[in-house]
């Protein structure tokens, strides 16, 4: 039972990566996306011809190989964005009859709008690391959900995402959660208004004037949608960026330059 259950992970790693995106995969060429996706093609369709040898092969060579090469960027690149269902409308690796996920991902699979934010923000920084951003460390961690960082007075809100700037001796913590924002209370809502709390009641506490915390929602609802609440400047002002703005990530950079 163990070898076969072996097998099938295998199998599993093979789907996995082919639903990664060809850019992902491109910046990543030390790993071997074709053998991988391969050797689940061949278990599929040679299933009961399997050699043991080729499996005890990649146990023994290919899969410390890869859990290295994936521990080298796992911290600073999402391991996987998976779509929620695919080109033929079924669900991607989920158990038809249970409803349970194939296989469980740590840290969690980016959506679509969360997967955008980090790739804007990596360009943002390739583009402007040796002007605005030169001399600091950028640093984008993934928060876990219900075991990372939350905040119970923003019922129980774990933001998706922790912005890390150390610029020498200055630290700034931002909290970001790319989210719609239909459902929620207006611009009073406790996730939107976290940074009012961060800055009045957290940071004091911190009693290191060098360190700086703020958060944002980078919201993938349109702006028309929830215009009623208010105009542009009243969103910006609470610390609101539409991610359909072609200059967001900038927006987000420029406002932080504004509340130093």
């Amino acid at each position: 039972m163990m070898y076969y259950a072996v097998v099938k992970n295998i199998e599993i790693i093979g789907e996995a990566a082919n639903l990664l995106t060809n850019e992902f995969k491109n910046e990543h060429p030390n790993t071997q996306w074709k053998l991988i996706t391969g050797m689940r093609n061949y278990i599929v369709h040679e299933y009961f011809q399997v050699d043991n040898t080729v499996i005890w092969d990649v146990i023994q060579n290919d899969l410390p190989q890869l859990e290295n090469q994936i521990k080298e960027y796992h911290l600073y690149f999402p391991l996987l964005c998976l779509r929620e269902r695919d080109d033929r409308g079924n669900r991607i690796l989920m158990d038809e009859n249970t409803n349970e996920p194939l296989i469980k991902i740590s840290p969690v699979a980016l959506n679509i709008g969360e997967q955008t934010f980090v790739r804007d923000v990596r360009r943002y920084y390739e583009e402007h690391k040796h002007d605005e951003l030169a001399g600091k460390e950028l640093y984008l961690l993934r928060n876990e959900s219900r075991k990372g960082i939350g905040f119970f007075e923003a019922n129980n809100f774990y933001p998706d995402f922790i912005l890390w700037v150390n610029d020498g001796e200055r630290q700034r913590v931002t909290f970001i959660d790319p989210k719609g924002i239909r459902n929620l209370h207006r611009l009073d809502d406790p996730k939107i208004q976290l940074y009012r709390l961060l800055k009045t009641e957290v940071e004091p506490q911190l009693g290191d004037a060098n360190i700086t915390l703020d958060s944002y929602i980078i919201s993938n609802t349109p702006y028309k949608e929830v215009s009623f609440w208010g105009d542009q400047r009243d969103f910006k002002k609470n610390h609101v960026i539409f991610q359909a703005d072609d200059k967001y990530v900038s927006e987000l950079f420029g406002m932080f330059n504004n509340y130093e």
